[in-house]
């Protein structure tokens, strides 16, 4: 893949990523008691598709960083790892109904 299809992969995963986070938010304060199951499973499926949508952003992100240059590569790696970290902390409580749900 050259990286002219690699940004505009990158980009259109960033807006997606976001897009995706903005649609998932008020999915939370819609009812004031216990949500319906389809409720759940919409919110959980956006997340799931958010957290794709990033870790595609992240790789993209990390390759084009590290083609500027050898000595960009442990920035690369920094945003990627930092990426990394923060998916699975940001996202999986809200697939497991914990405190971040």
């Amino acid at each position: 893949m050259n990286d002219i299809r690699l940004g505009r992969l990158m980009g259109v995963c960033g807006v997606a990523a976001g897009a995706l986070a903005a649609v998932s938010v008020p999915l939370y304060f819609v009812y004031s008691g216990a949500p319906p199951a389809s409720n759940v499973l919409a919110r959980i499926l956006l997340n799931i598709l958010t957290c794709g949508a990033l870790l595609v952003f992240l790789t993209g992100l990390r390759h084009l960083i590290r083609s500027a240059g050898p000595e960009f590569e442990w920035p690369a790696s920094l945003v990627f790892g930092s990426g990394l970290a923060y998916v699975p902390r940001e996202h999986a409580p809200a697939r497991l109904g914990g405190p971040g749900s």
